[in-house]
């Protein structure tokens, strides 16, 4: 069928596609469309700048001044908590611009990553509730938090097409983040770093380590989890001597201290 003749893909969808609001089928469709429909192609390219140009315009506190946010816990009752607004409607551009002064420029222009320059790389933005003093967590060492910090995940993906983010802490536990069941996200941007929707407060004590894996193929949460428990017994219960998980793609992993 020539692109004249296409039923497109609703801007609603779209936007709820870009926020990884999409799961399974739905978002498969919608991501094999837009590879082959150059106008549904550049409406999400659209949305991209979009949220650039919001978040450009309106600063943190006008934004938080007008929208309500509310934390809730994660399924498994770990000491997580997820800082998102409660008005769903506002989908992808309301999503992605909660502290927003949590992503101010890298004045290295996006190199200051501790990645191999124009390879994927990502990133953990650390900032306090009113997203002042923020700084990135180093990848060598854990990232000391202070009560009260939230941490917002980005990504470079590249030639890669999906990303899944898993957490693992110092007793085991692992929580997937992004998304929390089903199947990979699918990446977005790929040449430019790109912040997964919400910030993070990490709450309890203790060391936690965040996985993040990029992939050419979609992989599937169980599978992520369970792979990380096994890198995790197989250390010992050592955070810091877990080996690279056996699934395929690219992983990288930064370490919090939580308060």
């Amino acid at each position: 069928m020539s692109e004249a003749g296409m039923t497109h893909v609703g801007m609603m969808k779209l936007r709820r596609y870009r926020a990884g609001e999409l799961a399974g089928d739905e978002a498969r469709q919608v991501l094999a469309h837009t590879e082959g429909c150059s106008d549904c192609l550049g409406k999400l390219h659209g949305l991209e700048a979009e949220q650039a140009g919001f978040e450009a315009a309106v600063g943190f506190d006008r934004f938080a001044a007008g929208v309500e946010r509310a934390a809730r816990p994660r399924p498994s009752q770990v000491a997580r908590r997820w800082m998102a607004p409660v008005m769903a409607a506002a989908a992808a551009v309301l999503v992605a611009v909660v502290g927003s002064r949590l992503l101010q420029p890298d004045p290295n222009g996006g190199k200051g990553f501790n990645a191999v320059k124009g390879g994927p790389e990502i990133a953990l933005k650390i900032a306090g509730p009113d997203g002042a003093s923020q700084r990135d967590a180093p990848e060598s060492a854990a990232a000391l938090l202070s009560p009260g910090e939230r941490v917002r995940i980005g990504y470079r993906a590249v030639q890669h097409r999906f990303v899944t983010v898993i957490s693992v802490d110092q007793q085991g536990e692992v929580t997937p983040l992004y998304p929390e069941r089903g199947e990979s996200l699918p990446a977005t941007n790929a040449s430019a770093m790109v912040f997964l929707p919400d910030s993070l407060e990490f709450t309890g004590s203790g060391a936690e380590r965040v996985i993040v894996i990029l992939s050419d193929d979609r992989l599937q949460v169980s599978a992520a989890v369970e792979a990380a428990r096994k890198s995790y017994q197989a250390a010992g219960g050592d955070l810091s001597g877990m080996a690279p998980l056996q699934l395929p793609g690219e992983q990288f992993s930064r370490t919090v201290q939580k308060p």
